[in-house]
């Protein structure tokens, strides 16, 4: 089917029987809303060892759409976060983990405003690993649990 066009006109493409839908390159599945599957996946050549090897990760799950950054805050109590966060995420939703590096400490969250996070702490310098979390709020909540509609 190279270069075939597949056409269901309206109708459903039945898998259940299993089977693959293969590509090279850059594919992409264009205009769907939502896209629900058991496992959601990528899969590189591996980038360290040489064929046959491959690598395989998984997306990251949980009950809403969210998204993350993680860095290292050195000297600065200042978590500047992506300026397209403003309009990406609901403010109210920002949770974030903060790490020591190299010895105890107790962080915590001043403020976040501004679409900064700023970490306060009882170490003399500043000196750790951070991720931050937010619900998208350009897309409808996550519905959880549900009951499943007839066909």
């Amino acid at each position: 089917m190279n270069g075939a066009e597949l056409q269901t006109n309206g109708g459903d493409l039945n898998m259940k029987a299993g089977g693959n839908i293969e590509g090279d390159g850059t594919n992409n599945l264009n205009n769907f809303d939502t896209l629900n599957a058991n496992q959601k996946n990528f899969d590189i050549p591996h980038p360290s060892k040489k064929e046959p090897w491959r690598l395989r990760y998984s997306v990251l799950e949980g009950p809403e759409v969210s998204v993350f950054v993680r860095g290292q805050l050195q000297n600065t109590n200042e978590i500047i976060l992506p300026d397209y966060w403003t309009d990406l995420v609901h403010s109210d939703s920002i949770s974030v983990i903060l790490t020591p590096i190299g010895k105890a400490c107790t962080y915590f969250i001043q403020e976040i405003k501004d679409n900064k996070i700023l970490v306060g702490g009882n170490c003399e310098e500043i000196n750790l690993f951070y991720t931050v979390f937010a619900e998208r709020k350009d897309v409808d909540r996550l519905i959880v649990e549900y009951i499943q509609s007839k066909k």
